[in-house]
């Protein structure tokens, strides 16, 4: 899910995109942009941006008429995006690079290689402290980029997963369980622990998981949770939960959008 100008976008397994208004609680337009289950969006530079990990392009959205009007070859299994300020970038997966675009031209102005060729590659993108993230896995490594100069900076892990980002510190959750906790003023990690609930996002001061249908506020220090939601409905699981304005947004495995209220 991305969010925007009070809209939210969520990509599905049948390869469209849905635009949903927040106030009115309506789809209101379904976008088709390519076959396969895997991908991700990001809102920037006046569009709407979504990866087709099977079919390895990315797609621009034009929002004024909910229209695909550009299609761009990516790598090998493009998978994550972000967008900064004259940028799009994506995370080639099995292609072990990232692709930065000019949104301007729609043109791939630099490819960084991150990590081996194959399964187990560069995965979502963060933008923070002044840089893009990502987790390798097949490297053992999170890696670093410089936006201006593309320069690439390397920190070996065990097995990470995929990045968070809090106020001082980005984690890696790995596959044994633990989260590292990266100090990116050294680049070093400086800590890691098994928490009690693995986090899925950071947002408003704190992290948030999910327990079955329930919702968690953890502690930002220790993962333990301190506030808890239990969410009405048939949902077992969410497949994906995202942070806007006041509201956390929970996609459920069963098609719907729940928005719970929270406080600060």
């Amino acid at each position: 899910m991305a969010f925007g100008n009070g809209d939210a976008w969520i990509r599905f397994v049948d390869g469209s995109v849905a635009r949903v208004d927040l106030a009115t609680k309506a789809i209101v337009a379904t976008i088709p942009v390519g076959s396969g289950e895997f991908g991700a969006l990001a809102i920037g530079e006046g569009a709407v941006w979504v990866t087709t990990f099977d079919e390895d392009k990315l797609s621009r959205i034009d929002p004024a008429t909910n229209t695909v009007v550009a299609e761009i070859a990516m790598g090998a299994s493009p998978e994550g995006i972000l967008v900064t300020p004259g940028a799009v970038w994506v995370s080639n997966h099995r292609g072990g690079s990232i692709w930065r675009v000019d949104p301007a031209t729609n043109a791939v102005v630099a490819k960084i290689e991150v990590g081996k060729v194959g399964v187990g590659g560069p995965k979502y993108l963060q933008y923070a402290f002044g840089d893009i993230w990502t987790a390798v896995p097949t490297s053992n490594r999170a890696v670093r980029v410089d936006p201006v100069t593309n320069a690439v900076a390397e920190i070996k892990l065990a097995v990470p997963e995929d990045l968070l980002i809090g106020d001082h510190f980005v984690y890696a959750p790995d596959a044994l369980g633990k989260i590292s906790e990266i100090d990116p003023m050294s680049n070093k990690v400086v800590r890691r622990f098994s928490p009690d609930v693995s986090p899925w996002l950071f947002g408003g001061g704190a992290f948030w998981a999910a327990d079955g249908s329930d919702l968690l506020r953890l502690d930002t220090a220790s993962f333990a949770p301190t506030e808890i939601w239990h969410v009405a409905g048939a949902q077992t699981e969410y497949g994906a939960v995202g942070f806007e304005g006041d509201l956390v947004w929970l996609l459920t495995d069963d098609g719907f959008l729940i928005g719970v209220q929270i406080t600060a």
